[in-house]
């Protein structure tokens, strides 16, 4: 079974450009049907990762958090890093220790 390419109908091309000229930014490719399971799997991921962070299940939480990496690169969401405010964090306190953070 040959995988169908997507490709955005000139309507939806004139959307965007109408969007983009009153300043809407995209941070995200458009969500097209078939990445739909692929945006609640990664939904799921995080929260599952929030979860085990929560219960100081640390092991749980870098699995889930490498899921919710993985399927971000492998479907191209372009999603930020829910936990990049944690790792700054992290960081600022390594810092003020006078650790090194590599």
């Amino acid at each position: 079974m040959r995988r169908q390419r997507w490709t955005m109908e000139p309507t939806d091309v004139a959307k965007l450009a109408d969007a983009m000229a009153i300043g809407y930014e995209p941070t995200a490719p458009p969500v097209v049907a078939g990445m739909a399971p692929l945006l609640a799997e990664l939904d799921e991921a995080e929260r599952k990762a929030w979860q085990s962070l929560a219960r100081y299940k640390f092991v749980m939480f870098g699995y889930w958090a490498g899921v919710w990496v993985h399927l971000n690169r492998v479907g191209k969401c372009r999603r930020s890093n829910p936990w990049r405010g944690l790792v700054h964090a992290a960081r600022h306190a390594v810092e003020a220790e006078g650790g090194s953070n590599g």
